[in-house]
């Protein structure tokens, strides 16, 4: 099976989750080859402009981006639309589990500096109730790249309560050390999604809660995902913003109400990525006509 990667950050499909996505998809049959090597599929992104033949073409994003079925015949995205069978819902917070046989992901690329230095997540733990073995001795902290305004009036309007520290791009501190050894010290951590789209959910939430903090979220998550929303602080956008600070400060200033949140596992049990790798199996089957073996 030849397979084009095109419009991808650099170093993808080497040692990261999509390349483990692909060899299940492919039972590691495949191998990669230029778009001049006449390729049975082409899987692209939204990193880059290069074309690719629609009837051939794969979307895969972990991006708030919408399939374009003008220019590719099938797609794994943020939509919850199947879109007549050419779409898989699949969340970007998949990527960051670890999944049977995909237990260690490669350092972060030149190309993506402050991502990919935390381990992945481990399944079990997300699933299970947590204790608080130690009191933290700071309030929140924000990590960000993109200095969304949604986000810069959460983290103003959170300072009133107490110093809300920020780290990444967005402050000019990027890490380079795993999130979860800088949050450890936190009370909370604000993770706001870059937006608000329905389905749209990324690792920060569920990096903030393994970090051993209390997140503060913004995002609009479906109903049929395993997220327990009793595990977490959540901002809907047409709230005022006072109702969520009244909120903060009540659960901060009470150790009930703070463990009573805290102690929730983010799961509410545990995931499973069979129908993703079966619907790029299929997909893949289906542009190339040959069997996946």
């Amino acid at each position: 099976m030849k397979i084009c990667i095109l419009n991808f950050f650099g170093g993808a499909f080497e040692g990261d989750f999509l390349g483990y996505f692909l060899k299940r998809a492919t039972n590691d049959s495949h191998i990669f080859v230029t778009s001049r090597e006449e390729p049975d599929v082409f899987i692209t992104s939204v990193f880059g402009k290069i074309k690719s033949p629609r009837e051939k073409t794969i979307f895969i994003t972990g991006e708030n981006a919408r399939p374009n079925f003008n220019r590719h015949r099938f797609s794994l995205s943020f939509d919850k639309n199947e879109w007549g069978g050419r779409n898989f819902y699949f969340p970007h917070w998949n990527w960051y589990l670890n999944w049977d046989g995909y237990t260690k992901m490669k350092p972060s690329p030149k190309s993506h500096p402050g991502h990919i230095h935390e381990p992945l997540m481990d399944i079990a733990e997300l699933t299970k109730f947590r204790t608080l073995k130690e009191d933290q001795k700071k309030f929140c902290a924000l990590v960000a790249s993109n200095p969304e305004a949604t986000r810069i009036n959460l983290f103003l309007a959170l300072n009133s309560i107490s110093k809300v520290d920020g780290y990444g791009m967005m402050f000019g501190k990027t890490l380079k050390q795993s999130k979860f050894d800088k949050l450890k010290d936190y009370k909370f951590c604000l993770c706001p999604e870059n937006d608000y789209y329905p389905g749209y959910v990324t690792e920060k939430l569920f990096q903030a809660w393994y970090a051993g903090t209390v997140p503060i979220y913004m995002g609009s998550i479906p109903s049929s995902e395993p997220i327990n929303d009793k595990a977490f602080i959540h901002f809907n956008p047409e709230d005022n913003i006072e109702k969520l600070t009244t909120q903060v400060e009540s659960i901060n200033i009470s150790r009930e109400k703070y463990l009573s949140i805290y102690e929730q596992p983010i799961l509410n049990y545990k995931p499973c990525i069979n129908g993703a790798v079966f619907f790029l199996r299929k997909a893949i089957e289906q542009i190339s006509g040959k069997r996946v073996c």
